[in-house]
């Protein structure tokens, strides 16, 4: 069976293998084997078909065998592995993407891993005794970067590396030997590694770090190995040694926890995206717009005024609650405070450093040691390096990008900087002192948020990020992980991830969530309106959002939300009749005037054809609102239908000129026209043409009313005869 374009290797490999065809599969292994040799890969594929042989004798002779899924799940996976293998060799020759070309640069250029970790060791070692003794090591510093290049390359390429080497660069991670940022690296290039390719060996050394004492280590390994096991979960699922490890690794003390708290600094990330969109999009603008305002009223109260005054300045609320923004400025504010990234947005345009061309700096810890911020460090005093390793501030490469800004500013500028925060470092310091001590515990929560930051930015702003599978493009399916997924499904962690989904709008990412829940919490009718109201905002949604609210009816059957809801999608669905009673029984129960719910009324009976019941409900709109255009427009409407064509007339002429549509002016004409007013009506229809308009759209659209106009007693002839006229006068 022949590789079809549209399917990988591996994914045609996994079909066959899930449709019991394992026979197939080998054959086809074997095949891609001869025309891609891999070493040792077709003994371990004869080994394979081997083992499957002897399952198959076991079974033809109807012998128990309780071990049958463990053995076939693992052929399952070294099948896969090979697959894998076969695929990466035939792009490594000459595929352009950033993968394979450093593949190919570490086989031409080969690094042990045991190897890098000694050199890695000594140069760490020389480095920090220079750093301790007050000098700066110009030598071994980039000397220490370079192999620690090589490591993440390495790594990231994951070619061929032994699984004792593995094992030793684990222990190296795990027991403090290599630097704390030696070993980030080294964990973020496994993962980067195992998005593309899947690998045991790595995902047991991420284990391994996730349990480290350390809680960076812990907090970087957990939250990478988050979303490696979810890109992953089928063939963890077949794999008995990664399910005991995991098991294993569950049993650890608060590592439930740290993975619950992994899941929500995920998902908050990922809606950065929404957070950025709305800055750019409402109030930056609107800040734009008001600066002008506010240098005038600084300069009217003194020459000496800076934005600093307007922090006591009630004026500036003024204009703030004036231009709107005070609202959008609260919510970023709340949103802020649930652990938003407002960040990204102001920090988005700084990622273009040669600093960044290298993907392991977008995701390396911040240190004003780096051999690119000597500017930084010669001058930018104590004060700045302090700003920059504050914990929460920002995360690592926005600090980066903060520290390759200073360092490339003008001098002057770069030591007016500096005076400006040496003058503020005292208040700081001591506003830092205590939110350092309400923050106290958390130092596994902050590196988790600024790690999934960083993550989160090389996946929007790589250059080359089309080439990474973005762990952030789709909602994050913990629930699904072995072993960890039936940890993390409880109502705790399922509550605040649903209730954070409908809150910021992802209603399709928090129905599942909510349906889980609907089965479990005692809040349940709420639940159901929830839930429907997800189902509403889904294409089509309706029929399924209609169940969920007739399910929260039960529970509260006088609330007037829940039929308006239900009317609104009643109406969706085309049932007039059962939208309009909803909508009734909607309305407030002492008689008051609802504009909206009665505007909603007169249209879904005028949908239905109610055309008088419709006009009774616009009459009170008028009466409480006299002269409003859109209660005209929609009163002459009725009128027409209804055969009051003199009240259509006066209607529709009521509304202000400046008011009126191109849709206003066809129905003026069609009105005429019904009256027999034919002057009047080619006037109005002359009125919906529009320059340029060689498609004559205009008599397309009037047309497209002619069986409604027929039905209140227009002749089609005499249309024709009208319309024939106006394109006479059009030449």
């Amino acid at each position: 069976m022949e590789q079809t374009p549209e399917y990988t290797l591996p994914e045609q490999t996994e079909k066959l293998i899930d449709s019991g065809r394992y026979k197939d599969a080998f054959t086809l292994l074997r095949r891609r084997l001869t025309e891609t040799p891999l070493p040792r890969a077709l003994s371990e594929l004869s080994q394979a078909e081997s083992t499957y042989r002897y399952l198959l004798q076991y079974y033809a002779q109807g012998a128990t065998d309780p071990g049958r899924e463990g053995v076939l799940a693992d052929i399952r996976s070294r099948l896969l592995d090979i697959a894998d293998g076969i695929d990466r060799e035939n792009s490594v020759t000459d595929s352009p993407q950033l993968y394979y070309s450093t593949l190919r640069m570490c086989r031409m250029h080969p690094s042990d891993i045991d190897t890098l970790l000694k050199t890695l060791v000594e140069k760490n070692s020389m480095m920090q005794l220079s750093l301790s003794a007050g000098e700066y090591p110009d030598t071994i510093a980039p000397q220490l970067e370079d192999e620690e290049g090589k490591l993440f390359d390495t790594l990231w390429t994951a070619d061929s590396i032994p699984t004792e080497s593995y094992r030793r660069l684990s222990e190296a991670v795990n027991g403090g030997t290599l630097a704390f940022t030696t070993s980030a690296l080294a964990i973020a290039a496994t993962g980067l590694g195992l998005m593309r390719f899947f690998n045991r060996d790595a995902i047991l050394l991420l284990c391994d770090a996730a349990s480290s004492p350390d809680e960076r280590i812990s907090a970087r390994a957990t939250a990478v190995l988050l979303i490696v096991l979810s890109r992953h979960a089928e063939r963890v699922a077949g794999d008995q040694r990664l399910i005991q490890r995991l098991q294993s690794l569950m049993e650890t003390e608060n590592m439930t926890k740290k993975f619950r708290s992994a899941v929500v600094a995920a998902i908050r990330t990922r809606d950065t995206d929404r957070v950025s969109r709305k800055m750019q999009r409402d109030v930056i603008p609107g800040l734009m717009q008001m600066g002008p305002d506010i240098l005038k009223r600084l300069k009217e109260k003194s020459e000496d005024s800076s934005f600093a005054d307007l922090e006591a300045n009630p004026e500036w609320e003024e204009l703030l609650h004036n231009s709107g923004l005070e609202e959008k400025l609260r919510e970023l504010t709340e949103m802020q405070t649930d652990g938003a990234d407002v960040m990204m947005v102001a920090f988005s345009n700084l990622k273009g450093f040669p600093f960044f061309r290298q993907i392991r700096n977008w995701l390396l810890p911040f240190s004003s040691s780096h051999s690119q911020l000597k500017s930084f460090r010669t001058e930018g005093g104590g004060s700045l390096d302090t700003m920059m390793t504050v914990n929460g501030l920002m995360c690592d490469s926005d600090r980066y990008s903060f520290a390759l800004s200073l360092a490339g500013m003008p001098e002057s500028q770069r030591k007016m900087v500096q005076q400006q925060m040496n003058a503020q470092m005292e208040q700081f310091q001591e506003q830092m002192k205590e939110i350092e001590a309400l923050k106290s515990g958390k130092g596994f929560e902050e590196e988790l948020t600024r790690f999934f930051r960083d993550l989160y930015r090389f996946h929007k702003l790589f250059p080359k990020r089309a080439e990474f599978t973005d762990p952030f493009a789709a909602p994050l399916d913990y629930i699904s992980i072995p072993v960890i997924g039936g940890l993390l499904d409880t109502p705790d962690l399922t509550q605040p991830v649903a209730e954070f989904y409908f809150k910021r709008g992802y209603h399709a990412e928090a129905l599942p969530m909510l349906k889980r829940l609907a089965d479990t919490a005692s809040d349940t009718p709420h639940i159901w309106e929830k839930i429907g109201y997800c189902h509403e905002k889904q294409p089509e949604g309706w029929k399924d959002a209609i169940e969920a609210y007739m399910k929260a009816q039960l529970f509260n059957p006088d609330s007037r939300w829940i039929s308006r809801r239900l009317g609104m999608c009643y109406r969706r669905s085309g049932d007039y009749r059962n939208a309009a009673d909803y909508i009734r029984m909607a309305m407030p129960t002492d008689n008051a005037y609802d504009r909206a719910l009665t505007l909603l009324l007169a249209d879904t009976l005028a949908d239905g054809g109610k055309w008088d019941e419709a006009l009774n409900e616009l009459y009170r709109v008028d009466y409480e609102t006299p002269g409003d255009g859109e209660t005209l427009r929609r009163m002459a409407k009725c009128a027409m239908h209804t055969r009051q064509f003199d009240k259509a007339e006066s209607w529709i002429s009521s509304i202000p000129t400046i008011d009126l549509s191109e849709e206003d002016h066809r129905m003026a004409g069609h009105i005429a026209m019904l009256k027999g007013d034919i002057p009047s009506a080619i006037a109005n229809y002359r009125l919906t043409v529009r320059r340029n308009d060689d498609k004559r759209e205009w008599k397309k659209q009037i047309l497209a009313d002619m069986p409604m106009l027929e039905s209140l007693g227009a002749s089609r002839r005499e249309m024709q005869l009208l319309l024939e006229s106006i394109a006479y006068t059009l030449e």
